[in-house]
């Protein structure tokens, strides 16, 4: 009678343990979903971060290319000059 007590609560603890473990399991799978959609948002946040910074870029080489006549004037300008 007193083994199949043990044995009754044994299957109950191994029980309870593989249910822990498939909560576990779960609880992983979910983390790692998360972090992969983290580092999802993360790499499009950062790319177009760095495709703005490249257009920039450009605007900063572009108006560096210009003469320096053609930048202090505005298109309406009226020079008197």
């Amino acid at each position: 009678m007193r083994e199949n007590l043990i044995f009754e609560r044994n299957l109950l603890c191994q029980g309870r343990f593989a249910n822990s473990l498939l909560i576990w399991k779960q609880q992983a799978s979910r983390i790692a979903e998360e972090r992969v959609a983290i580092e999802t948002l993360f790499i499009r946040k950062l790319r177009n971060h760095l495709r703005f910074q490249g257009k920039l870029a450009t605007m900063r080489r572009n108006i560096k290319s210009e003469p320096l006549s053609k930048r202090s004037r505005s298109p309406n300008h009226e020079c008197c000059c």
